[in-house]
């Protein structure tokens, strides 16, 4: 009995990102990485009806992202941030200036990759909600904290949404790093079904009404039918 009729794939996607995160953090380990491995295992599987999941996860993925930056807005009090403005944008200067670009350089070097996509790799990383979310776990824990880690958190982050966020296609462009031509949906979890070329031979004697002539000038037995 098939059970994999539309609908259940996202309860059985959702089954395995709890189930893996239960179990990294019952063996002591970081269950948010546990499913990131999880997603990009499953991005990279055959699942039935793919397309669909893709779609409604992007949905799911565009609401939470709305909610949870409104719960962090309301956490957040701007007037605290004047103490941290100094501290908080040398950190962000120093990641986006050093500390990503020597990292991206240093992983992506050895395999070759252009200098221009290691630019725009470098340029790009942008730090959104999970930075922040991260930043109230570290704020609510019993380690005592001198700095104002959360508002620091904040202000990086908005300053990477501001600043780098804005400027990602302005620099893909003077990179010469956008192809028009490409469809944005093929990364290395494309969800588009593979379908393998299949070629037909078909033998045709010198008596047949296609014989010797040109395949845009055959009309088949559908475009007959349709006239």
């Amino acid at each position: 009995m098939n059970f994999c009729t539309n609908g259940f794939e996202s309860i059985l996607v959702f089954s395995m990102a709890l189930v893996s995160y239960s179990l990294a953090s019952v063996i002591g380990g970081n269950g948010y990485l546990a499913v990131y491995i999880t997603g990009i295992i499953l991005g990279n599987k055959e699942i039935p009806n793919k397309k669909s999941l893709v779609h409604f996860f992007d949905g799911i993925t565009g609401l939470m992202q709305i909610l949870i930056f409104f719960l962090l807005g309301l956490t957040a009090f701007p007037s605290q941030m004047v103490s941290i403005i100094l501290p908080a944008l040398a950190i962000a200067l120093f990641l986006t200036f050093v500390a990503r670009p020597l990292s991206v350089f240093a992983i992506l070097t050895p395999f070759r990759c252009p200098l221009k996509q290691q630019l725009l790799i470098s340029w790009s990383g942008l730090r959104g909600a999970a930075s922040i979310v991260f930043a109230i776990m570290a704020v609510v824990s019993p380690a005592y904290l001198k700095n104002d880690v959360f508002h620091v958190v904040f202000f990086i982050v908005l300053f990477s949404i501001l600043i780098q966020g804005t400027l990602i296609p302005f620099v893909a462009k003077h990179l010469d790093m956008i192809d028009n031509k490409s469809d944005v949906m093929k990364t290395f979890n494309d969800y588009t079904k593979e379908v393998p070329v299949q070629f037909i031979k078909l033998p045709i004697d010198k008596k047949h009404p296609w014989a010797n002539k040109k395949v845009c000038n055959i009309h088949f037995f559908r475009t007959q039918f349709l006239r």
